[in-house]
């Protein structure tokens, strides 16, 4: 029996060539694209799994208050770690990570800079699974001079050779020895390094700064694991009380600390400042999820109006099977065949193209998806559920529907077209493509207008032609060499050192207190050289900037924004001129001798926060180097050259600013480029559809036109005849889409601190394109009937 359906199948769709070719391509693309969708969402989703205790683990993070309104970090006071082995003994496992800014390697007379370098202490393994495959010691990171690396970095830099044993530099301070061979991180581990160093090395020559006071608060992460008896709430009693010994609370401080559960790291965007956490709104696993099922959906619609419009086609065939003796079920289960048929086509098609395709979305979405997840069983349950799913939805109405006709009305060709119902199913289906194209185009027109937003708004600085570097050393005395080195050529116009720019993934807070006010609150701190306002171009509105440079531990200046007057709450900048500010950095306590207009810190997405600036050497980690001039291979070349000569033992590596500014949004250019994507798949799909249908209408009534035609129809007034039924549900389509746009984008624009306003023309903008190219799919059709010979339709009659 079923083989006789498989023979009948092959022919029906031999038959009908068109609607076959538009149904598999429709079902194919639409089948690749919910296959990429759930292999993206199950990488999101699957983050830290790896580890056994992950619902256990949890990250210690900081809540507190800032200008606009609470605050949160992931990271906490270095004595915290100590501080609950001490005080909550019931936590048995307890671990630190520091993960700073690059250091450089040298080893053996090859020299390299390495970003991602992580110091951990000897309890980190304890804590995470990460797969130790070679060691030298039985106890790893518990003394100073110990390092762990990646397989990869060690056979990257090591030549093949057994790694372990081996002795590099790293920053040009510290000899350190390799006692751990680890296999590389899992993509899908919310903390990603390559090089795991002990946290004993660290110390405050080290890193030319003392960050083990509670003081201070800059990149030391806390991961404890909790034991099974012992509740969170527990726990997060126990750090307030902690927090109450050792950082008492005080006037307007609320800062406290509290658990996240490791599984919520990923998805939380409170945390994003973090430079360690790769995030991703959970927001987008939803929508990608139900964009990719609208355009299954959609391909479906596509096989159930091409199905029901050629049933009339099939009517004869339906009775005569009647005739024979077949009854509905067994006309039913012959079309779901064919259903079945086509979309296991399809879904084995999409296996083969997905693979093709995969490192191309991987480049183009800067993503790491791979095709081995196919061979995992939750893959393998979703895709025999695919295939069982779209048969259904694609074949079980049109099977219902041949299969009702009556023999004797099919027979005598009394079947014109498809019940009433059938006709107002296939309009709504059609209305229903175009509810989904009009949203997906007007959603990616605002996120488009976000995106150039980001790129185009003033950030309070200037970020043209600088070049940023990360310097190797703190070293006053070779600073200013090089500096002077840079200056030397008149194509640099102004050097600065600092802790980062006035954007940048380094930044440092701390509590202060203002002068004549026992309140503690808290600010961002950044580091700057006398040359900084210069070089990056910041505007003063208050005072001066520093009058001197920075020497010893005496004679500080302090340079604060506006938002830093208003959070003291001066009414006026010039209020907080002279007054004296002290913070958790070294215990300064300096005068304001200027206040400069705000500027971003971070990016758009969150709001502008109190900023001090002052000089302190010890945290100039990066250089900013203004070019003037349009020789730029020439002033590139020199300061590569004066690199060379104050730095010769140092890797030279630089960026420039705005393109490390482009990289704050790489979330949003991800979505951006997805929405994209499935628009214009959402609209080849529903193009497909409505070529199909239009041909089969003017195959169907190309008598009618030949009518026309010969009693002198113009061409316009045929296009209308097959047109104008698309034109309403088009605008029907709007009223509904519209509505569905403006809330959508509404709430993922409001996550945004600064945003575009949503204008009406975005959604003009929608139906026109969609009513553009619905009108030219559908016209091309019409056209070809306009022009045809009236002879040929009518010459049967």
């Amino acid at each position: 029996m079923f083989k006789s359906y498989f023979k009948i199948t092959f022919r029906s769709l031999l038959k009908n060539r068109l609607s076959a070719l538009i149904n598999l391509v429709g079902l194919t693309v639409g089948i690749s694209t919910c296959i990429v969708i759930f292999l993206f969402i199950s990488n999101e989703l699957s983050f830290d799994d790896f580890n056994t205790k992950a619902d256990r683990i949890y990250r210690v993070v900081t809540k507190g208050k800032n200008s606009s309104g609470l605050d949160y970090e992931g990271s906490v006071p270095s004595p915290m770690a100590e501080a609950i082995r001490n005080d909550l003994p019931e936590l048995k496992h307890v671990t630190q990570l520091f993960q700073p800014t690059d250091y450089q390697i040298l080893y053996n007379g090859d020299k390299w800079t390495q970003s991602d370098i992580a110091f951990a202490d000897s309890a980190f393994f304890n804590v995470f699974d990460f797969e130790i495959i070679a060691s030298s010691k039985a106890t790893l990171l518990g003394t100073a001079g110990e390092v762990i690396l990646t397989e990869s970095l060690a056979k990257d830099h090591f030549n093949g050779e057994n790694a372990l044993g081996k002795v590099f530099r790293l920053n040009q301070t510290e000899d350190v020895e390799v006692v751990g061979i680890m296999k590389d991180l899992p993509v899908n581990s919310h903390i990603q390094f390559e090089m795991l160093v002990s946290f004993p090395t660290l110390s405050a020559e080290f890193v030319g700064l003392d960050i083990f006071s509670w003081d201070f608060n800059g990149g030391i992460y806390n991961y404890v694991v909790l034991p099974e008896n012992v509740s969170e709430s527990r726990i997060n009693e126990g750090l307030i009380a902690l927090r109450d010994k050792y950082k008492p609370i005080s006037k307007n401080n609320e800062t406290t600390y509290f658990l996240q559960p490791l599984k919520d790291i990923h998805f939380n965007q409170r945390f994003v400042e973090d430079n360690i956490t790769y995030t991703m709104d959970s927001t987008y696993i939803w929508v990608l999820g139900s964009i990719g099922i609208f355009i299954l959906v959609i391909a479906c619609v596509n096989f159930i109006n091409l199905s029901t419009a050629l049933a009339i086609k099939r009517a004869k065939e339906v009775g005569m099977r009647k005739v024979l003796g077949a009854n509905k079920s067994q006309l039913s289960l012959q079309y779901l065949s064919e259903a079945f048929l086509i979309t296991l086509t399809s879904a084995l098609l999409s296996l083969g193209i997905v693979e093709r395709t995969l490192p191309f979305i991987n480049h183009y979405m800067d993503i790491s998806l791979s095709i081995s997840a196919v061979t995992q069983f939750e893959f393998i349950v979703f895709y025999i559920g695919l295939v069982l799913v779209v048969t259904l939805l694609s074949g079980l109405y049109p099977s219902m529907i041949l299969a009702s006709y009556q023999p004797a009305k099919a027979l005598k060709t009394k079947i014109t077209d498809v019940n009433s119902t059938s006709l107002f199913l296939r309009k709504g289906l059609v209305g229903f493509q175009f509810v989904v194209s009009q949203v997906l185009i007007i959603a990616t027109l605002v996120i488009a207008s976000q995106m150039d937003y980001f790129h185009s708004k003033p950030l309070g600085f200037k970020k043209d032609q600088i070049v940023t570097l990360s310097l190797p050393v703190r070293d006053e005395g070779k600073l200013e060499t090089f500096k002077s080195e840079l200056l030397k050529d008149n194509m640099i116009s102004s050097v600065s050192f600092a802790l980062g720019a006035p954007t940048s993934n380094n930044g440092l807070s701390s509590n202060f207190q203002a002068e004549g006010d026992d309140s503690n609150m808290n600010a961002q701190i950044k580091a700057v050289d006398i040359d900084y306002k210069d070089t990056y171009g910041l505007d003063l509105v208050a005072g001066n900037w520093f009058t001197h440079i920075q020497k010893g531990k005496e004679g500080y200046e302090l340079i604060v924004n506006e938002s830093m007057t208003r959070k003291i709450g001066f009414t006026s900048p010039e209020e907080a001129i002279g007054k004296k500010i002290q913070f958790g950095i070294n215990g300064i306590n300096a005068p304001v001798v200027g206040v400069v207009k705000d500027f971003h810190m971070a990016s758009l997405e969150a709001g502008i926060e109190p900023l001090i600036m002052c000089q302190f050497p010890p945290f100039y980690f990066e250089g900013g180097i203004r070019i003037s001039g349009d020789n730029l291979p020439a002033a590139m070349a020199h300061i590569e050259k004066s690199w060379e000569v104050v730095f010769p033992e140092y890797v030279y590596d630089y960026e420039f600013l705005d393109d490390m500014l482009s990289k704050n949004y790489e979330s949003e250019q991800t979505i951006y480029n997805l929405f994209k994507i499935l628009s214009g798949i959402a609209i080849a799909i529903g193009c497909l559809g409505l070529i199909g249908l239009v041909s089969f209408l003017v195959n169907q009534k190309s008598k009618e036109v030949g009518v026309r035609k010969v009693l002198g129809a113009s061409v316009s007034s045929i296009f209308l005849l097959f047109g104008k039924g698309y034109i309403i549900l088009l605008l029907i389509a709007f009223l509904i889409a519209a509505p569905i746009s403006w809330w959508a984008m509404n709430s993922w624009l409001s996550s945004f601190a600064y945003k575009i306003e949503l204008s009406p023309l975005y959604f003009v903008a929608g139906i026109l394109i969609n009513g553009v190219i619905a009108i030219l799919t559908v016209g091309f059709q019409s056209i070809k009937a306009a022009v045809a010979n009236p002879v040929v339709a009518l010459k049967d009659e």
